[in-house]
């Protein structure tokens, strides 16, 4: 029951820290590679909050690559993410991370021949179907959403990632490790950025912008180094799939907080909050959760 309440507190967290990060996306910084090398420099500087919870470990060595390559995935799905906030709303955004979701199951039957059962072939259907609903616009000319393809491979590399988190934390039993060392190279990977003299020219221009709202960074980056350690411990004493189904509640606490933000504090955020699109994304968000549970039927 804890491990249940700490997933949806991480939950909680994130969806904060994705509000004020498409706050920032549409607001302050039009390059999603300049936030995105902020972002990391900040959340290296919470790395030390860890420590309460324990100390890291020297890892298997075998292990090493795989918390390199998490590094890479961290900093690759950055970027996109970003920028597919600028083109749709945070909660939309937010609720296509579960396409990758159902990859899983028809990898292992195209690639293994494993055999679905119909309960998941229903719940990718629901998954589909809800983000190509929430995603479609048939005023554009291109009917879906530049967000929906960008976020299509970044959830992919998620999903991808959540099995090597798994896979760590079978081999190097202290949790801990998995906070500090992707970290670690993660920030190692971002602060590479740098060589390129475009994009160093480019993070010195914003460094006034970043003086003005370090505290949104702060705030951000503290959120979500909290729904991250929450994760990765609910994942520590969750099934995969129980802890993935939980956290896709993620999306319908965005929407609930910024509808409350907007409202109540007026705060200019990329949402639309009418009765309409709020009823239609609270279906849609109920929708893939279901799909979720189903796909991952055995």
């Amino acid at each position: 029951m804890m491990a249940v309440f700490i997933v949806l507190l991480g939950a909680f967290s994130y969806a904060l820290s994705e509000i004020i990060y498409g706050y920032l996306c549409n607001n302050q910084f039009k390059n999603p590679v300049i936030l995105t090398f902020f972002a990391s420099i900040i959340n290296f500087l919470f790395l030390p909050c860890i420590f309460f919870w324990g100390f890291p470990t020297l890892p298997p060595l075998h292990v090493v690559p795989a918390y390199i390559s998490l590094g890479i995935i961290m900093v690759l799905v950055q970027i996109p993410a970003y920028q597919a906030f600028k083109e749709n709303d945070t909660s939309v955004v937010n609720c296509l991370w579960t396409l990758g979701k159902v990859i899983l199951p028809f990898a292992a039957f195209i690639f293994l021949g494993e055999k679905l059962i119909w309960q998941q072939y229903l719940g990718f259907f629901l998954i589909i179907f809800s983000n190509i609903f929430l995603n479609f616009d048939t005023s554009a000319k291109s009917k879906l959403n530049l967000a929906f393809f960008l976020m299509l491979g970044c959830s992919l590399f998620n999903t991808a990632s959540s099995v090597i988190e798994k896979y760590i934390l079978n081999e190097d039993t202290n949790w801990i490790n998995l906070i500090v060392y992707v970290n670690i190279f993660s920030t190692l990977i971002t602060s590479l950025l740098l060589i390129n003299k475009k994009i160093r020219t480019d993070i010195i221009k914003h460094t006034s912008a970043f003086s003005l709202c370090w505290k949104h960074f702060i705030g951000a980056e503290f959120l979500s180094f909290i729904g991250h350690c929450c994760g990765i411990y609910a994942l520590s004493r969750l099934p995969l799939v129980v802890k993935s189904a939980l956290s896709s509640t993620e999306s319908a606490f965005i929407l609930v907080l910024s509808l409350f933000m907007i409202k109540v504090f007026k705060i200019n955020l990329k949402e639309k909050v009418t009765p309409k699109d709020v009823l239609r994304k609270i279906i849609c968000f109920s929708i893939v959760v279901l799909g979720i549970i189903l796909s991952s039927k055995s």
